[in-house]
């Protein structure tokens, strides 16, 4: 290897070390029989919030039963069965959001450093808010999302058409390190169902974080020069 691509392979190596994160997740689950519990934890400034900079695009890979997609993240909760929220019968389902790395637009080139997952479902009448889901996440630069997390369940849920019980919940993902994932230019949440459950009703995902750090050009620079000087010693020996 010559001594220029040496030199860029190192620098190279600066950015793509700052893509990835030592994850150690956890989810946190809370549950109400109060419909409207969490409707003031719904969060309208987040990275997916529609509206926001740094949002390309939201998608899911199964139409809705009823109400409207854009319901996930339009920082609204609505249980009168409006715009402000999505409802499957079926699953699973994978909701997509596409981050924006356009930073001509006001978006991170270098993706985003996600610190935090919100996920929140509601409804009256029946109880449609099995919190079941995994968290996949795609790289800047890459094609294809890679699976982070186990599957995160809600312990203390009961399934099945209840009319009592679990009207609301919440859960929050975060990590011990304080990032979830690094240099992030998708986030994708697959939602599941269990025997029994009749559907579900999510009203807001909330995904927060900010983008990802450019790498300090000094020790970058310094790793390149030294790589450098290396290489040449060991050709004159």
């Amino acid at each position: 290897m010559n001594f220029v691509a040496l030199s860029l392979a190192l620098i190279t190596g600066c950015v793509v070390c700052l893509q990835s994160a030592s994850a150690t997740l956890s989810a946190v689950y809370t549950d109400s029989t109060n419909g409207s519990a969490y409707m003031t934890d719904i969060q309208t400034t987040d990275l997916v919030n529609s509206g926001q900079a740094t949002l390309l695009s939201a998608s899911a890979s199964l139409a809705v039963t009823g109400f409207n997609v854009s319901g996930l993240n339009d920082g609204i909760g609505d249980l009168l069965g409006g715009t402000h929220e999505a409802f499957w019968n079926v699953a699973p389902v994978d909701i997509t959001f596409n981050l924006n790395t356009n930073s001509l637009s006001g978006g991170s080139s270098t993706g985003y450093d996600i610190s935090q997952i919100q996920s929140i479902m509601a409804w009256t009448g029946s109880n449609f808010c099995n919190q079941t889901y995994t968290i996949s996440v795609e790289p800047v630069g890459s094609s294809s999302f890679t699976l982070i997390s186990g599957t995160f369940t809600d312990p203390s849920y009961v399934h099945g058409n209840d009319l009592g019980q679990n009207k609301a919940s919440k859960s929050i993902v975060t990590d011990s390190t304080g990032t979830i994932a690094s240099g992030v230019q998708a986030v994708r949440l697959t939602y599941s169902m269990s025997y029994g459950d009749q559907g579900i009703v999510i009203q807001e995902i909330d995904v927060n974080g900010a983008a990802t750090a450019i790498p300090e050009p000094t020790a970058c620079a310094l790793l390149a020069v030294g790589a450098v000087f290396l290489a040449r010693r060991r050709q004159r020996a």
